[in-house]
């Protein structure tokens, strides 16, 4: 569910996983309530996900499907993993997007921006993309390689018992281990700095923060460490909670996506959109689903 909210439609999707497991399991029509049960926490076990922009819903929603799952003598499924905060619909879908570069649309005026800012700006993006080189033939599996690792460790992660509490907090610390490390925040990195680009505010201010499509290159090649000149594109980044779907379930991006998609997508359409969420937000939302 891309917009979870409290979990109540990802709620009917693992009763409804968990009663057919549950039927499968004992052979029967109408399996007892402790089949069933049990059926249901495997099923938010694997098959669950959901994300939502605020924080309070996804603990909700985590809440929601403890108490669903709960098996007496047993702890508390690990979730993190699979119910996570973030925007949905801003930021990478998929890795191949990485090698896009900096969108030529990301220099348009919106609310707030200096004209000539802008326009000075544009001007010179177009130019680094008119001029680009071509990747080195071994970026892309470069790439590959670095979330297939990722991917790897995730399943290794994802058989992790869970049968103690101290099982639960073994695999916590698993978690952030994996999701610490060097090869996940270059490529998180990588995917904030491209999105950023719409909603840094093009002002004399931050003329010279703003990253251009030549230097995001240095960064994607690796002929360049991604350094403390790109802070605020970090922190923007973070504060509007991008969402890379890629790098947030690579089990499952590589193993061809997710089967089934649920619930109400959270777009609000047009005007409504730029008022609750600002220009820029809407700028970028017309340049990934236009």
């Amino acid at each position: 569910d891309v917009a979870s909210g409290s979990g109540h439609i990802l709620l009917n999707a693992a009763r409804r996983i968990g009663f057919e497991l549950a039927k499968v399991r004992t052979g029967e029509d109408q399996p007892s309530p402790a089949a069933y049960r049990s059926g249901i926490r495997d099923a938010i076990k694997n098959c669950i996900y959901g994300v939502d922009k605020n924080p309070l819903a996804v603990e909700l929603c985590k809440v929601s499907l403890w108490l669903e799952a709960h098996v007496p003598g047993e702890p508390l499924n690990f979730l993190d993993h699979h119910i996570k905060c973030g925007d949905s619909i801003v930021g990478l879908a998929h890795k191949e997007e990485l090698l896009k570069g900096i969108p030529n649309e990301a220099f348009k005026k919106v609310t707030g921006d200096d004209p000539d800012v802008v326009k000075r700006l544009a001007k010179r993006n177009r130019a680094e993309v008119a001029a680009r080189k071509q990747l080195p033939l071994d970026f892309e599996n470069s790439v590959n390689n670095d979330l297939n690792n990722i991917a790897n460790l995730i399943n290794a992660f994802n058989i992790m018992p869970e049968r103690t509490p101290e099982e639960v907090a073994d695999k916590q610390k698993e978690y952030e281990r994996l999701t610490g490390g060097n090869i996940w925040w270059r490529l998180k990195n990588l995917a904030d700095i491209q999105t950023v680009q719409f909603f840094i505010p093009k002002t004399k201010d931050n003329e010279s923060k703003l990253i251009m499509d030549a230097e995001y290159r240095e960064y994607l090649t690796g002929k360049q460490m991604i350094s403390q000149d790109v802070a605020m594109a970090i922190a923007t980044a973070q504060s509007n909670r991008f969402f890379h779907w890629f790098l947030e379930f690579p089990e499952i991006f590589l193993d061809g996506g997710f089967d089934c998609i649920l619930g109400n997508p959270p777009f609000l359409g047009g005007q409504k959109l730029s008022g609750t969420f600002g220009s820029s937000f809407l700028e970028y939302v017309k340049y990934t689903y236009a």
